[in-house]
């Protein structure tokens, strides 16, 4: 309407269509805030849903290893490099 010539459109004709466009602003912002308020409830509903099926990495309870395990363990802590360089 600004671009148009002088007199294409009455004053009473561009008050409304100013007035129209401006009061469907607020329901436009509000259905848009709404619908993303929305979205972010579902993805925190899939992250709950994610982390309580998230298997632990290691067990509770730590077990003593058993007799026959430390037998297969090396004595002493010394190391020998042969063929050093």
């Amino acid at each position: 309407m600004v671009l148009l010539p002088t007199g294409t459109f009455s004053s009473a004709f561009t008050g409304m269509a100013l007035s129209y466009g401006l009061s469907l602003n607020m329901p436009l912002i509000y259905s848009i805030q709404s619908q993303c308020t929305r979205a972010n409830y579902i993805i925190s509903v899939e992250r709950l849903n994610q982390y309580t099926h998230v298997p632990s990495e290691a067990p509770e309870v730590i077990e003593e290893p058993s007799t026959s395990q430390l037998a297969c363990c090396r004595k002493s802590g010394d190391t020998k490099f042969a063929d050093e360089i």
